[in-house]
């Protein structure tokens, strides 16, 4: 499974290479918008789908493939909008990987399972990001950087780019800082 943020303001006309992988010059696989389509093409799969994306809005995108059940679709903020036989995409590789090629926007939270993520699941990370201890996660980057706040504690902050979603226990959204170090280091020598 393949996941990721895109907030896009390209034109409609634009295309945007959202995820890809390439040998030599030979594209393998490829997840794209052209003209408002949303297209998946690997192997002898070639799907599409009308879809806005280019709207300026964060949009979910998650691509996941079954081999086992020969099942392969593409979710696109929670709602299945591609559907496909996983058996006839051909192995999932390349010497050449890329994100967003010719995006006008962000991308965040960009997780690469190790397996098929069931429909719940991809729902559920449309309205919270992983935590980065997910079973079979293989991959997440949250883009963010590290600070020291005016308390001294090292902190994670999140760009204002970032989409992100930190809950609390009741389910209300939280502020997005999360401390990195829990004691005050200002009476430390350097």
């Amino acid at each position: 499974t393949f996941m990721l943020w895109l907030r896009s303001d390209n034109a409609d006309t634009d295309t945007v290479s959202i995820f890809g992988t390439a040998v030599g010059d030979s594209v393998t696989m490829e997840l794209k918008l052209t003209n408002g389509e949303l297209s998946y093409t690997a192997g002898q799969v070639a799907e599409s789908a009308r879809a806005i994306l280019t709207n300026g809005l964060w949009h979910h995108i998650v691509l996941v493939m079954s081999k086992t059940f020969n099942n392969g679709a593409v979710y696109l903020d929670g709602e299945q909008v591609l559907s496909f036989p996983a058996m006839q995409t051909g192995a999932l590789s390349g010497a050449k990987f890329w994100l967003a090629g010719g995006l006008d926007g962000h991308i965040d939270d960009v997780c690469l399972f190790e397996q098929a993520l069931p429909v719940d699941l991809v729902r559920e990370f449309g309205t919270a990001s992983p935590n980065g201890d997910e079973m079979g996660l293989i991959n997440l980057l949250t883009f963010s950087e590290t600070v020291r706040n005016s308390s001294n504690v090292m902190e994670l902050v999140y760009s204002p780019n970032n989409r992100r979603i930190f809950r609390d226990t009741y389910g209300n959204v939280v502020k997005k800082v999360q401390p990195l170090l829990s004691q005050d280091l200002s009476a430390q020598a350097d």
